[in-house]
């Protein structure tokens, strides 16, 4: 719903590039399940984007991804004003998840004369 903020939102976009070979090997998957384009990281740029304004103050937003892109998500989510960002790792070891705080947003000068 528009307008709706959540504490957390939990995503698992398609994030295979659309030249890798896995995608071949995953042919009964539809291929937009697999692979928002070239790089893979479009939808997880799309959402990173967006995020911040569907999440509470300090909500958290958590993204599963390939595990060779934990590196450019984090660095997504810190150009997003994401804060505590961290990756963890699946049950084989590999980085999977990477997940960010939305910053609170500051206390401006406006909304401290308003609460007079």
């Amino acid at each position: 719903m528009a307008g709706e903020r959540f504490d957390v939102i939990v995503s698992n976009p398609p994030y295979v590039a659309s030249n890798d070979p896995a995608v071949l090997r995953l042919a009964a998957e539809p291929a937009v399940a697999l692979t928002p384009g070239p790089t893979g990281l479009e939808a997880l740029e799309t959402i990173i984007a967006h995020a911040a304004s569907h999440l509470n103050s300090d909500g958290w937003l958590l993204l599963e991804h390939g595990n060779t892109q934990a590196a450019a998500v984090a660095e997504l989510l810190s150009h997003h004003d994401f804060d505590r960002i961290q990756t963890d790792n699946d049950y084989s070891g590999r980085p999977r998840v990477t997940l960010g705080r939305a910053s609170s947003p500051p206390i401006t000068s406006s909304l401290l004369s308003s609460s007079h």
